[in-house]
């Protein structure tokens, strides 16, 4: 697959203090990518490093691969960044901010700025931005980073400051650039439920350093120790089918619980299926990202996302 953003032994210092630390990512090409970790963390650190905003220590950074400190503008022309609070001319227009991106990028189609305010939900395009609330900031922010329709979005809290609805709309906008546009995009955020919901890969940084990455589908799996529950006609002769090739036991409620790759459950319900056995309900048993999150940053985990003793 290829790879849209990889650093390899990134790090940051501030005098003796390593804010990131050796941090080697992979962001492949299409995918909705969190990047998680407590504050302090580094993220955002990392993030700024990605754009330019702040040189390395030591480590690169290759964007689409090119490198970002040898060949910065070839590099950068294929990203857009929302990293911080959005700064904006505060007596200029939406549209206006945004044409004032557009030039320095090398764009006026103007039919394609208007398109931008629209897609974020802006409809006071001509509306000082002075006198825009912080959500509505937040909505220009996103739409200035999508000048010059780049291959790779980057967003640092994107949804800060929206209402329910709002956070909606963006969520549902990221995942149709990423969808619809084959546009990678890299989220930074706090909102844990946000990253599961729309994100296929993650990582999880802690004090510059990076403890987990991967599908996040398949990070959650693991951490369950891969057990599914399967509801069958006949739970005793389900046992007896699986024995020897799977872990399987008979849970109390009627249900059949064992532990398998998550490629394997589907092959499981074949072969149940198969032998005249009826198959009600297939739930693996996983835990929310918040639980991951919170046993990964606590050192609960191990490399694979499995549990571990505290």
């Amino acid at each position: 697959m290829t790879i849209a953003l990889e650093t390899t032994e990134l790090t940051k210092r501030y005098g003796t203090r390593e804010v990131v630390s050796h941090l080697n990512l992979k962001v492949h090409r299409g995918d909705i990518y969190g990047f998680l970790g407590p504050n302090g963390a580094g993220k955002t650190t990392t993030m700024r490093m990605v754009v330019g905003l702040v040189a390395p220590t030591a480590g690169t950074v290759h964007v689409s691969g090119v490198d970002v400190r040898r060949n910065f503008l070839e590099a950068i022309r294929h990203v857009g960044a929302l990293i911080d609070i959005p700064a904006f001319y505060p007596r200029l227009s939406a549209y206006d901010n945004l044409r004032v991106i557009a030039a320095l990028r090398g764009t006026r189609d103007r039919g394609r700025l208007e398109e931008l305010l629209e897609m974020v939900g802006l409809d006071t395009a001509a509306q000082p931005v002075a006198h825009f609330s912080h959500g509505m900031k937040q909505r220009l922010g996103i739409a200035q980073a999508l000048v010059g329709e780049p291959e790779i979005l980057i967003l640092d809290e994107p949804t800060t400051g929206l209402d329910p609805g709002g956070k909606d709309e963006i969520l549902h906008l990221i995942s149709g650039l990423a969808r619809n546009l084959g546009c990678t995009v890299i989220l930074s955020s706090h909102l844990l439920d946000e990253v599961e919901l729309i994100c296929n890969r993650m990582g999880i940084i802690k004090a510059g350093q990076l403890l987990l990455e991967g599908e996040v589908r398949t990070l959650l799996h693991e951490a369950s120790g891969g057990k599914v529950r399967i509801r069958v006609s006949e739970p005793n002769r389900a046992l007896a089918i699986l024995e020897g090739a799977f872990e399987a036991r008979a849970a109390s409620d009627g249900y059949v619980e064992i532990r398998a790759e998550v490629g394997s459950v589907p092959l499981v319900v074949r072969r149940l299926a198969e032998t005249g056995l009826a198959v009600y309900e297939v739930i693996p048993e996983k835990p929310t990202l918040r639980d991951l999150f919170m046993r990964v940053v606590r050192g609960s985990v191990d490399e694979n996302g499995k549990g571990t003793a505290p």
